[in-house]
């Protein structure tokens, strides 16, 4: 189209010129007419960007949302950068912070901690709505305190829940930030302040909207309380979570609420073997619905851990090596196959194997932050080298397992 194509009727060629060569903007009236001549929304011609885009790009973090809650990390973690790139090109801010933490969240979920804290907290200084700074907080916080840095963790979430105790509180939010502060208090060793709040995060879960969030929010004070022996109410909260979402179309989710059933059923003590024996066969089926590795891999090893209880070590042992070979290389889940895997040698007598197996454990746990696991293992190193005779070796393993409880908790 020409200048004066543009321009006619109503408008002349030099006053075209002028707003092309940028020494004139064009009014309200003038936009309306250019953009009907061009086929185009006046919003469009004033800013660049493409009519919908916004509402798309927000409708496609949804989506990635939903794929992360679904237990899809990596088709969110794709959709959230696309997202992110195309929300940086057309400089829609508030989207950018919304895929930034997003794609922070995903990233946790896969475990590349320290990529998700530079996005995380990027996203924090972006433009968001106090809901979403408070959500994006806890997830802060749940990263800071799986690196080891405990102190800093505590002081995110605690800051966030003061600012949001001083004025309007959002049931969501605050039900979030309690569990997440839970965990790391449970993570510090403190057990009385961990169940404390993690009873305020229960009662805020009858508030919210969602099941999903209150199943998520029963799921984790279900955790604090089996650390602190309380086994009956840590179970009727995870059946409470898997109720909720036993009609829902999230099977997958369903069914790894049953496999974290069976996981306390062995924990507890005594263990309740005819319950995680059930809610195994329940998960496997649930699960199959959209099968993965990492999944089939979970099953494999709780079954594994039952049969070891049930005192048939040489079955066990072919189960963690069956789960073991779905497992990426350094992977938490991975670890806990080792430390499986070497309980089951050690009551095999294979103790050299065992060995091996539980210190491989301890190094996958230590790179994981995860040290009550990481204490465990070197326990279990300690108990093997006092059955072989030698104390000296078990009190330099038992020491170690004590000291990975204790480590360094500052930010520095």
């Amino acid at each position: 189209m020409t200048s004066s194509a543009l321009a006619g009727p109503r408008y002349s060629v030099s006053y075209v010129s002028r707003i092309e060569a940028g020494r004139r903007t064009p009014s309200g009236d003038a936009m309306a007419y250019f953009a009907q001549r061009l086929g185009v929304s006046p919003h469009y011609l004033a800013t660049g960007v493409p009519d919908g885009l916004d509402k798309r790009l927000r409708y496609t973090l949804e989506e990635a949302r939903r794929d992360l809650r679904a237990g899809s990390p990596g088709h969110a973690e794709e959709k959230a950068r696309a997202v992110l790139a195309e929300a940086q090109r057309y400089e829609l801010s508030g989207v950018v912070a919304r895929a930034q933490g997003l794609l922070g969240e995903a990233l946790v979920t896969q475990g590349r901690i320290k990529d998700a804290i530079d996005l995380l907290e990027e996203s924090l200084e972006g433009e968001l709505s106090p809901i979403e700074e408070g959500e994006l907080a806890g997830a802060l916080a749940r990263a800071y305190a799986m690196v080891g840095d405990l102190a800093y963790a505590a002081e995110l979430a605690e800051t966030h829940v003061a600012r949001l105790e001083a004025g309007a509180l959002d049931p969501s939010v605050t039900t979030e930030l309690y569990s997440v502060l839970s965990e790391i208090y449970l993570e510090r060793g403190d057990m009385a302040r961990a169940e404390i709040v993690g009873r305020r995060a229960l009662a805020g879960a009858e508030a919210l909207g969602t099941p999903e969030g209150r199943a998520d929010t029963y799921w984790r004070a279900s955790q604090v309380l089996a650390q602190v022996g309380q086994w009956d109410e840590a179970l009727d909260l995870v059946a409470r979570a898997r109720a909720l979402l036993e009609h829902s179309k999230e099977g997958p989710r369903v069914g790894r609420l049953n496999l974290a059933y069976a996981r306390l059923c062995l924990d507890a003590e005594p263990p309740r073997l005819d319950e995680a024996r059930t809610h195994l066969a329940l998960a496997e089926a649930r699960l199959a619905e959209a099968p993965s590795a990492q999944d089939a891999a979970s099953v494999l090893l709780e079954r594994s851990r039952l049969s070891l209880v049930e005192g048939n070590a040489q079955e066990a042992l072919a189960l963690t090596d069956r789960a073991a070979v779905k497992l990426s290389s350094d992977s938490q889940e991975l670890a806990r196959c080792l430390l499986s895997k070497g309980k089951a040698q050690a009551a095999l007598g294979e103790g050299a194997a065992a060995r091996q197996s539980l210190q491989e454990a301890a190094r996958i746990f230590a790179n994981q932050r995860d040290r009550r696991q990481q204490a465990a293992a070197w326990h279990e190193i300690g108990e093997l080298e006092l059955a072989s005779g030698d104390p000296q070796a078990a009190a330099q393993a038992f020491r170690t397992g004590l000291e990975a409880l204790n480590p360094t908790r500052s930010r520095a």
